[in-house]
């Protein structure tokens, strides 16, 4: 049944923002086409009453949803047309996303879904519960990309480590523009990926182009990746850019730029078909470690040379194990490769069609 959810791929592009403002329940019979159809994004709660903590996360929809509306009404938030959704997985178990007895919460947009698996950490006051959902909600709804300031590009104090910025104009990004693939790019990798998580951003300021050699009469997406990192530019009008060329870039700009296993990684080999060129170590190196290792500063080398030229390759220093198996999104490395710990350290050439 929840595949019906997941087909609400509705790209609604004209709805009135916030109508009917208020958690509603879906009963049996409902028709989830039907039911989600007059919003771009949903946001369901599956939840079952006898299950306390189940009912106590369920319980910060309206006052998520309460505080999300009144961001967009005083403008912090852009706006954005969210419908709100519980269901009762004891009394409509046909209505669970797949097993009936575990109780999640989801955001269904175009084309994409996404388990949010809110969890109360950190023992804060019922208040707070509600604005982090509310935070987490808005950024799988809206606000795809953010201004910033030139001097704020891969500032010290950043947010995201890594940054993709469009120097140009904000009304090149919406549906129709010229880079609207590069919000679309923005949503397709909040839905994906929890970690090594990437800010996008533009800059209408043609001083920041000059000050970072750029033609300041041409437009550009820009991939920061580090300190330590080549960036990587496109320019609008002369590279082929589509949302396929987008998201392949950013995701392996990123593994290019912090060459460790997980998601990204994972992804650039078996989703982007990219080769991986591992070097792998029996225990985690310390700095001291690693500079006394001439093979670490090979793979560097080797890092700067795939961050310079299109190798098809991207890079991956990473020990036996990087964490208790329970913690990793993605096999464990060691473990898709069948290394043994006793023959490293070791390089190895992982190829997505590799058996």
């Amino acid at each position: 049944m929840f595949s019906k959810l997941a087909q609400t791929a509705i790209a609604v592009s004209s709805l009135m923002i916030g109508a009917n403002c208020s958690v509603k329940t879906m009963v049996a019979g409902d028709t989830p086409q039907e039911v989600l159809k007059d919003y771009e994004f949903s946001v369901i709660s599956f939840y079952k009453p006898s299950d306390e903590t189940s009912v106590e996360i369920d319980a910060l929809m309206e006052g998520a949803e309460e505080y999300m509306e009144k961001k967009m009404r005083i403008g912090d938030w852009s706006k954005r047309n969210v419908g709100w959704f519980r269901v009762n997985l004891e009394e409509t178990p046909e209505l669970a996303i797949d097993d009936p007895t575990v109780s999640d919460q989801v955001v269904v947009g175009p084309g994409m879904s996404r388990m949010i698996h809110f969890a109360k950490v950190g023992g804060k006051e019922k208040d707070d519960y509600e604005i982090i959902m509310a935070e987490i909600v808005r950024e799988l709804t809206g606000d795809w990309v953010n201004k910033i300031e030139c001097s704020e590009i891969q500032g010290a104090n950043r947010w995201y480590f890594d940054e993709a910025v469009y120097f140009g104009k904000k009304e090149d990004l919406v549906e129709g523009g010229i880079a609207d693939f590069f919000s679309k790019a923005s949503m397709v990798d909040r839905f994906n990926f929890d970690e090594q998580r990437v800010g996008f951003f533009y800059t209408e300021d043609p001083e920041c182009r000059r000050l970072r050699d750029l033609d300041v009469d041409k437009n550009y997406i820009v991939i920061y990746n580090g300190e330590n990192s080549v960036p990587f530019i496109l320019e609008l009008g002369k590279d082929e850019l589509n949302l396929g060329r987008m998201v392949h870039e950013i995701n392996t700009g990123v593994v290019k730029g912090t060459p460790r296993w997980g998601q990204r990684a994972h992804s650039a080999v078996f989703n982007h078909m990219v080769n991986a060129l591992i070097y792998m170590v029996p225990e985690p190196l310390s700095p001291d470690e690693m500079e006394a290792d001439w093979r670490v500063m090979l793979m560097v080398r080797m890092i700067e040379m795939m961050q310079e030229n299109d190798t098809s390759f991207v890079p991956i220093l990473v020990p036996f194990e990087q964490n208790a198996e329970n913690r990793m999104l993605v096999p464990q490395l060691s473990t898709l490769i069948e290394a043994k710990k006793e023959e490293l350290p070791n390089f190895f050439v992982l190829h997505p069609l590799t058996d």
